[in-house]
């Protein structure tokens, strides 16, 4: 039996006030639509989500949520746009397609500059900042910290780390290993040398450089901490230096949508911090290797980081070092797919931590 259902806009209001608003587009090489606007109630900035999927975009739901725990280090919520379908008496549809979608979402404008940029030019001038990136991560370690402070039966709510999410995130390991195995099948980008190429197919499609093996090592780890909301993308490209604070480290956290290629439902899950940890080690590794910075450089940046957040985050414990070591190693499989599919010219980066060279 059909179902007669009728389209119906919710709005979850923040600070945001549209009185008097003109908008501008705004290009930041965005996947989504951006545009830049002021009015009585300040300077905001909307996006529109281009490709939306059913459910509640984590963006918006956690800017929210940090704003009501008092935490500043995120622009201001304005507001979520939300489409939700509904049948002709009321009721939400019920169907596979009936979920609210998040269309839109208005937030404070942050004059400031991207970490990314930041941290660039130090290394270029072989100026590292040590200082900086412990203060880095002690700021992270406090967006942990209030990312884990959630009442019981809401979406924030934080739970032990348990065996059974352990085993969930080798499986998700697994999954993204096979995912990059089977993408080697595929043809050699121009980008890649031939002799490189054939090294990843031995190394990974015959399984040479003992990827199977490490992974029965992760299943046997054990980490005592816990699992909370993340942001699930953080890199220096996601933080912006609030313009006015650079001697007080004014970080800002940008774009908490999770990491583009998976499931909205997924980007929502409860997850641990150390996620969050490894993907900023990754992001000093690009860095590096961007302006051809040296290792040790590198990995001075990433060990000060990782000590200032160990002082601010949730406690952790076991064998958390070599769990995150684990998710660094994800993390790199992930970008080199990511790389393949959609950036062919930055794939030797990934590939260096992954032991090959182009």
């Amino acid at each position: 039996m059909s179902v007669l259902a009728r389209k119906r806009w919710h709005v979850e209001r923040g600070a945001f006030r549209a009185r008097g608003m003109r908008w501008t587009p705004f290009d930041a090489g965005s996947t989504n639509q951006l545009w830049r606007g002021e009015c009585a109630s300040g300077e905001w900035l909307l996006k529109w989500y281009r490709y939306p999927q059913p459910g509640i975009q984590p963006e918006p739901e956690v800017a929210q949520f940090l704003r009501q725990q008092g935490y500043d280090g995120v622009p201001e919520f304005g507001a979520r746009l939300d489409e939700q379908m509904e049948g002709v008496d009321g009721f939400a549809v019920e169907s596979a397609n009936s979920a609210r979608i998040t269309r839109a979402f208005v937030q404070r404008w942050e004059a400031g500059r991207s970490v990314w940029d930041w941290m660039l030019e130090r290394l270029r001038a072989h100026q590292p900042d040590y200082s900086y990136a412990r203060a880095l991560g002690q700021r992270v370690g406090e967006l942990h910290t209030v990312l884990a402070s959630g009442s019981l039966g809401t979406a924030f709510q934080s739970v032990a780390w348990d065996v059974v999410s352990h085993r969930r995130w080798v499986a998700r390991l697994r999954n993204g290993v096979a995912q990059w195995v089977a993408a080697l099948d595929e043809k050699r980008p121009e980008a890649v040398s031939e002799s490189a190429w054939w090294q990843l197919c031995r190394e990974w499609v015959d399984g040479e450089n003992g990827w199977k093996q490490r992974l029965e090592n992760l299943v046997k780890l054990q980490l005592n901490g816990v699992q909370s909301r993340i942001h699930g993308d953080l890199h220096l490209g996601q933080i912006l230096q609030r313009t006015g604070r650079c001697g007080g480290y004014g970080f800002c956290f940008l774009d908490f949508e999770g990491e583009p290629m998976r499931p909205l439902a997924e980007r929502r899950l409860l997850d641990t911090p150390l996620r969050d940890v490894a993907g900023m080690c990754r992001s000093f590794a690009y860095a590096a290797a961007t302006v051809n910075a040296s290792e040790s450089m590198q990995y001075a940046l990433q060990e000060e980081f990782i000590q200032g957040w160990s002082g601010a985050a949730p406690a952790c414990g076991g064998d958390w070092r070599r769990i995150l070591d684990g998710l660094i190693w994800e993390k790199a499989v992930y970008e080199a797919l990511y790389e393949l599919r959609h950036r062919p010219d930055w794939l030797w980066i990934p590939l260096k931590a992954l032991g090959v060279s182009c």
